[in-house]
């Protein structure tokens, strides 16, 4: 299982845990799976069709990830995924 930091926005929506353990063997499924087992973050981290919303940063390892790769990229048994949202503005 990978560890997934869930960060403080979300973390009300998760129980108001700060890490879980999440099975997957790839980002998406991760990511996915994290969803369905806190149904409140799916419409902040998932569109409707099921793909990640544009306004987060997705790291694996520390390494940032694109969100076109997330479906191919393979998470092991002891990744760190965590996920932060994108600020923007002036």
């Amino acid at each position: 299982m990978a560890r997934v930091f869930i960060a403080e926005p979300f973390r009300r929506l998760a129980g108001g845990r700060e890490w879980q353990d999440v099975a997957g063997s790839t980002l998406m499924e991760v990511l996915t799976r994290l969803t369905v087992e806190n149904p409140g973050l799916r419409d902040k981290l998932l569109l409707p069709d099921g793909n990640p919303r544009a306004h987060f940063l997705i790291y694996l390892n520390d390494r940032v990830i694109r969100r076109e790769n997330l479906k191919e990229t393979p998470v092991q048994a002891n990744s760190e995924v965590k996920i932060f949202t994108v600020l923007a503005g002036g």
